[in-house]
């Protein structure tokens, strides 16, 4: 197979001599418009999941960047006056450069073409290859089609990684109002971790378990649970809360469902049914414990135009506002 990379990044070096590992007989070529020595940025960070990916696939270019890394475990977190580390997260960082000569000389060793400096290159390349990528017998396929193809079957990927940037992207923009300075130091890194969405609770037992453990002791003192030191706390979501003068013996919050059978707006025995049977249940349903379970009401119209239905609840009825006598509760149509 002919092969042109466009662009000499860490992609194509990577990409290239993997290609010729598989079959030493493909012609490879990565054209690159700038020098060799060029790189635009600082340091490339790798987890250990990714190291592990590259020693699989290609073990020789694994060691030579092993050689050339730093490698760390902890995150260390300095806030409002408190040092704490977690541990067990796994990082590698290299200077770009670094890496890039790394892999061009390995490309070399393989045999991949490496073409620098010739943008008239690049451009010849591209007019020669705009029929290409079609089997043998097809017609050939324009690179606008191609480029179509790979990003559809790249897709859902691609939206894993952007969403996960842009959930630590909006972190950071709240930062400092709603979480530096609301949070205490272990809530505050706790949060900082799992920003992306793509670390769990549970994922940060897995990587420092004692670390977890300590902030969950202190998260349920601090809720009022007596936990002694070495002794595994409740989770999180099943300590107390809270809410002015009353004490939910959760964070669980059951939300219902419409039941869309409201008279005038006013709520009626559906919903006293309904949301009944879920504070009775408990939320979620436990083993025999004693406290208040908190139960959201179903979604209230704040005037009855605004309703979906006609059996939405509404808000705006005279004998509903603060201070109003409660009215009787009519009957559900049947």
């Amino acid at each position: 197979m002919k092969i042109v990379c466009i662009g000499g990044g860490p992609a194509g070096l990577y990409f290239s001599p993997l290609m010729k590992l598989q079959d030493p007989a493909h012609d490879i070529t990565v054209v690159e418009r700038n020098k060799p020595c060029d790189t635009f940025g600082w340091g490339v960070v790798f987890s250990d999941a990714t190291m592990d990916n590259m020693r699989r696939c290609d073990p020789v270019t694994a060691t030579r960047v092993e050689l050339a890394f730093k490698h760390w475990d902890d995150i260390e977190l300095h806030f409002k006056g408190e040092l704490i580390r977690s541990g067990g997260h796994g990082f590698v960082g290299i200077g770009r450069k670094k890496l890039l000569n790394i892999l061009q000389t390995r490309c070399e060793h393989l045999g991949v073409k490496l073409v620098f400096e010739d943008a008239i290159k690049l451009a010849r390349l591209l007019g020669e290859r705009q029929g290409a990528g079609a089997g043998a017998g097809a017609p050939p396929q324009p690179i606008p089609d191609l480029l179509a193809r790979y990003q559809a079957m790249r897709n859902v990927d691609m939206l894993r990684l952007q969403n996960a940037a842009w959930n630590a992207m909006a972190w950071f923009e709240v930062c400092g109002q709603r979480f530096c300075d609301q949070l205490e130091a272990p809530q505050f890194m706790v949060s900082m971790l799992t920003r992306s969405q793509r670390i769990s609770h549970e994922n940060l037992r897995l990587r420092g378990a004692a670390w977890l453990g300590g902030c969950e002791r202190w998260f349920a003192r601090r809720a009022g649970v007596s936990v002694a030191d070495g002794q595994p706390a409740p989770p999180p979501m099943f300590t107390p809360f809270a809410v002015r003068g009353l004490t939910l013996n959760n964070r669980v919050v059951v939300s219902p469902m419409a039941q869309y059978s409201a008279v005038d707006g006013l709520a009626g025995d559906c919903h006293l049914v309904h949301l009944g049977a879920r504070a009775l249940g408990g939320a979620p349903p436990r083993p025999a414990s004693t406290g208040w379970r908190c139960t959201a009401r179903t979604a209230t119209c704040c005037r009855r135009s605004s309703r979906r239905t006609t059996g939405s609840t509404a808000a705006s009825r005279p004998l509903m506002r603060c201070g109003s006598p409660a009215p009787s509760r009519p009957r559900a149509p049947t």
